[in-house]
């Protein structure tokens, strides 16, 4: 589920994502959400305290703002997209029971293409 918000105002910015942490039967995390905010910070929220457990920021561009996410079915794999079509592909490490980390890979430029050959015939 992906819920998006576009007047909620937080000194992290404003939220522009939920998504739920998903539901892979052999994941030994409890349930939790990561909401999105515009100016890249992502904060996992757990539902059995309803408290954050923890933060991260990623590193954007000075213009650049978040604008959708989603979680894969295995519960630790995410992907959170920008405006200006960068993708952050990333994974979500649990390092001990109140504690986890994020490795991502950002990929630059989704969706643009100069050299599109429309010529092209098979």
């Amino acid at each position: 589920m992906v819920q998006t918000f576009q007047s909620n105002h937080d000194e992290d910015g404003y939220v522009v994502f939920v998504i739920d942490g998903g539901k892979y039967e052999k994941a030994k995390t409890k349930q939790f959400r990561i909401i999105g905010f515009s100016n890249g910070v992502l904060k996992r929220i757990s539902l059995d305290s309803l408290a954050v457990d923890q933060q991260w920021k990623l590193p954007l561009n000075s213009s650049e703002k978040l604008t959708c996410g989603h979680f894969s079915d295995n519960g630790f794999n995410f992907v959170v997209g920008t405006n200006q079509g960068t993708l952050f592909i990333a994974r979500l490490y649990v390092t001990s029971r109140k504690r986890s980390e994020i490795k991502f890979c950002r990929i630059e430029d989704i969706g643009k293409s100069n050299s599109f050959d429309t010529d092209f015939k098979s």
